[in-house]
C-alpha cells in the first residue's frame, strides 16, 4: 500500500513538468536511461546512450556529459525520477570508476523548483512545509549567504542517504544567484565509502574509452562547460537575462535619472542684464595734465613780461 502511494505521488508529480511544459529547447533533450552497474563505472555512462566527454585540463580525472533527461536507476533497480540535466559531471579513476556524479539542472524558477522536487519528495525525509519555507525564503533573499530565523537555510535544501555497500546520494536544491531563476536541482552520488572498493588512482594521461567503447569519441565540445544561463527549462515566462530585479531596477532608473539631470541640465533662457552703470570719478584732480602745462607757460611769460619792463625803466 505504501509502495503503491509513493509511485502515485511520484508520477503526479512527473505531471506537474511534463513534456508538455517544458521548453522547446529542453523538449529535443534525449530520455536517457542510466542504469548503475554494481561497481559503478564510466561504461554505464557509455552503455546508457548519453555521449560523455574529457573534461578540458582535466583529462585524467573527469568525463562529462550535456544536455538530456537522465533517469538513474539504481544498483538494486530502483528508479529516480528523471532529471532535465544542463550537465553530468563525474570523477573517474582506474580502472574506470566512477568516484563521484553530480546531475545538475539548468536554473530554475521558484515554480519550475517546486515542481521539480517535488518529483523526489517523498523519497527524502523532507517535509513540504520545510520546502515551502526554504522556497519563501530564497524568494525574499535570492543573493545572500543568509540564514533566516535560525533554521531555514536560504542557501540550499538538501537531504542524503546511504545504500548498503555505503554509496552515498544526495539530493539539492542550491541557490544559482539568478534573481529570475535562482535554483538548481542537483542529484549526487558519492562511492567513495563503497566496502568492496580499494583505494583508487588517478590516471597517468587522459582516460581512456572502456572497453566495448574503444572507438567512442571523448572529445570534449567548445561549450564543455554548463551553460546554465541560456537555457529556460519551462514555458513559464521569466524576465530577460541581464535584467535587474524591480528594486534594483527602481534604484538604478533614479540614480541614472539623477545622474542625467546633473550632467545636463534643461536649457533656459540667460538672465537679462542690467546695464553697467559708469564709474564716477570722484577725484578733484584734473583728468589731463594739459591744463597745468598752459598755466605754467602763462605764469613763466608774465614774470619775463614783468621782468623786462622792471628793466626798461631802470
Amino acid at each position: 500500500m505504501k509502495q503503491s502511494l509513493f509511485t502515485l505521488l511520484l508520477v503526479l508529480a512527473q505531471m506537474a513538468t511534463s513534456f508538455g511544459q517544458y521548453s522547446e529547447q529542453v523538449r529535443q533533450w534525449p530520455q536517457v536511461r542510466l542504469q548503475l552497474s554494481q561497481e559503478v563505472t564510466a561504461r554505464d555512462l557509455f552503455a546508457s546512450g548519453l555521449r560523455p566527454y574529457l573534461r578540458p585540463n582535466a583529462e585524467n580525472r573527469n568525463l562529462y556529459a550535456k544536455h538530456a533527461h537522465i533517469s538513474v536507476v539504481d544498483r538494486d533497480g530502483r528508479a529516480y525520477p528523471s532529471i532535465p540535466a544542463d550537465i553530468l559531471r563525474t570523477t573517474v579513476r582506474k580502472p574506470w570508476l566512477i568516484a563521484s556524479m553530480e546531475i545538475w539542472t539548468p536554473p530554475l524558477t521558484i515554480k519550475e523548483a517546486r515542481g521539480e522536487m517535488l518529483k523526489w519528495l517523498p523519497m527524502t525525509a523532507r517535509s513540504g512545509k520545510e520546502l515551502d519555507d526554504f522556497l519563501r525564503a530564497v524568494e525574499a533573499d535570492w543573493l545572500h549567504y543568509d540564514v533566516v530565523n535560525g533554521y531555514t537555510d536560504v542557501v540550499r535544501f538538501a537531504d542524503g542517504w546511504f545504500d548498503g555497500d555505503g554509496v552515498k546520494k544526495t539530493l539539492l536544491l542550491m541557490k544559482s544567484w539568478q534573481w529570475q531563476a535562482p535554483l538548481r536541482l542537483c542529484f549526487k552520488l558519492d562511492t567513495s565509502g563503497m566496502k568492496s572498493r580499494k583505494p583508487t588512482e588517478l590516471y597517468d594521461g587522459p582516460i581512456p574509452p572502456p572497453l566495448g567503447y574503444e572507438k567512442a569519441d571523448m572529445k570534449a565540445p567548445k561549450d564543455w562547460e554548463a551553460d546554465d544561463k541560456f537555457i529556460p527549462v519551462t514555458t513559464e515566462p521569466r524576465p530577460a537575462q541581464g535584467t535587474l530585479p524591480p528594486k534594483y531596477q527602481a534604484m538604478n532608473d533614479k540614480a541614472q535619472a539623477e545622474a542625467a539631470q546633473k550632467s545636463s541640465p534643461a536649457i533656459q533662457p540667460p538672465p537679462k542684464k542690467e546695464p553697467e552703470a559708469k564709474a564716477v570719478t570722484t577725484s578733484e584732480e584734473p583728468t589731463s595734465s594739459t591744463p597745468r602745462l598752459v598755466w605754467a607757460v602763462l605764469i613763466v611769460a608774465a614774470i619775463s613780461l614783468l621782468w623786462l619792463l622792471l628793466k626798461n625803466r631802470k
